[in-house]
């Protein structure tokens, strides 16, 4: 059974790897990189859809994104580290096009625990909740140490191929 992602991609190396883990799956991916005015690395999300194969759609936040950082609800992240309500935004904007394109589900290149705000199992399970995707964000580099989604239930993504990155103490 075939599926179709959509992919967060930050132009990073985390993003591209869950991009080929999926595309192992045997899954289509359509990447979606939202730019910020503040973050100009669209010429390696580019780059590397490319060598993947993979067609990327680029959207621009709104003016709504503004006022959500003038007084962010779960308060704000460090430096590039983004907090738990820009995530969760991010998120809205793969499930609106997830919908558009009939996409099954949404795969991101999180890792549990690499940044202390945002990436915590809670905050990984609250930003996806504050999106309406509890069950819809597959984040193959630490799937194993997260509760399994719908795609892995269904069979299209196989949990056994996925990772449990980080290998330490649970966080």
């Amino acid at each position: 059974m075939s599926a179709t992602a959509v992919a967060l991609i930050s132009g990073g190396l985390d993003s591209l790897l869950a991009v080929r883990i999926v595309q192992l799956h045997g899954c289509e991916v359509l990447g979606l990189h939202v730019r910020m005015p503040f973050y100009s690395h669209t010429a390696r999300v580019f780059r590397g859809a490319a060598a993947l194969g993979i067609p990327v759609t680029a959207r621009e936040i709104r003016d709504d994104y503004v006022e959500l950082l003038r007084e962010p609800k779960h308060g704000f992240g460090r430096g590039a580290n983004p907090c738990l309500d820009c995530r969760a935004y991010m998120y809205r904007m793969a499930k609106a096009l997830m919908a558009e394109i009939g996409g099954d589900f949404v795969v991101t290149g999180e890792v549990l625990g690499q940044r202390p705000f945002s990436q915590r199992r809670r905050d990984l399970m609250l930003i996806a909740h504050m999106a309406g995707l509890e069950e819809s964000v597959l984040r193959p580099l630490s799937a194993k140490r997260l509760p399994p989604t719908k795609v892995e239930r269904q069979g299209i993504v196989d949990r056994d191929k996925l990772f449990e990155y980080p290998f330490t103490a649970e966080l």
